[in-house]
């Protein structure tokens, strides 16, 4: 089977309800500050986060919120979809975060793509195990490895049982903030594209520093940003596609303007940038672009 790295198509959740999630702050560093404006300056950074997609022809489904949480426009976090067919959903450590799964969802997909199984590891949160999909695993789908971080929200065993579900290969590691916390999720920490991959090694320890160049170096041009670069969300960026293949590196305007020029450069050489302004889901959500996407990876019906 030939894997892409890249969606042909993205699923999004028009925020109803987008708000500072106190049940998860204690477990998010980068979540800031709570603003009682916050809902309607949300929907206006989403609206305009689509608009900016539709210009560059790239394929984006919106799903309206139907069940009002704080976080619920982060929905990469409960599901994601393979070129195998397969949709796995995941345990959240939140409660409230919990009940963002949504089955209307699930059978919109399996009405439109070819879906071989829907793979349900949520049980495991009666258990206290979490796994919160492709923000706890930054997956490289070409070459079947999944990379993570432990934190409250990735169970390693989890980690381990997802890799023999969807026959991957895991590279786990540790990664602290510079508080020396654990990072809540792998994908503010790192990226990975068809051909370059961004990581903050500056988090990573020493001892697991080795395996994690390694792995990623071996595939990629590798880019190292800093603990203040991460802080602004330049490990949370997705490369896309557009209908017509342009390749862009999604990223916001935060992560964008944290960069040095060299750096801009690296990345310019693989792709165009794509930025988008979304201070208040980062500031108040304590997540970026990256967390609002879920990539449509799933086969299409013949």
């Amino acid at each position: 089977m030939l894997y892409r790295q890249t969606p042909h198509q993205l699923l999004m959740i028009r925020p109803g309800g987008f708000a500072f999630n106190a049940q998860t702050v204690a477990s998010n560093s980068f979540q800031k500050t709570a603003d009682p404006d916050a809902p309607g300056r949300a929907l206006s950074e989403f609206d305009r986060v689509i608009e900016k997609l539709d210009q560059h022809d790239v394929a984006v489904r919106v799903f309206e919120d139907t069940v009002g949480t704080p976080d619920a426009l982060f929905l990469n976090n409960w599901f994601s979809t393979h070129a195998s067919g397969e949709v796995v959903l995941y345990p959240m450590l939140a409660a409230n975060r919990r009940v963002e799964r949504r089955s209307d969802l699930v059978a919109w997909l399996e009405a439109n793509y070819r879906v071989s199984r829907v793979v349900d590891f949520s049980g495991y949160e009666q258990q206290g195990s979490f796994l919160e999909g492709t923000g706890s695993l930054v997956l490289d789908h070409v070459n079947q490895i999944a990379y993570a971080n432990r934190s409250p929200r990735t169970s390693p065993e989890l980690v381990e049982a997802w890799c023999r579900h969807l026959n991957f290969t895991s590279c786990l590691f540790s990664a602290l903030d510079a508080h020396h916390q654990p990072i809540y999720h792998t994908n503010v920490v790192m990226w990975i594209g068809e051909r370059v991959a961004v990581v903050c090694l500056d988090a990573i320890p020493e001892h697991d520093q080795e395996q994690v160049i390694s792995t990623l170096g071996a595939r990629h041009r590798l880019v190292s940003i800093s603990f203040e670069q991460m802080a602004a969300f330049a490990g949370n960026v997705l490369e896309i596609t557009s209908r017509k293949g342009d390749r862009y590196f999604l990223m916001s305007e935060t992560a964008l303007q944290s960069l040095v020029p060299g750096q801009v450069n690296e990345l310019t050489k693989h792709a165009d940038l794509l930025t988008v302004n979304i201070p208040t889901i980062e500031q108040v959500g304590g997540g970026g672009i990256r967390c609002m996407v879920a990539g449509n990876h799933l086969p299409a019906r013949v």
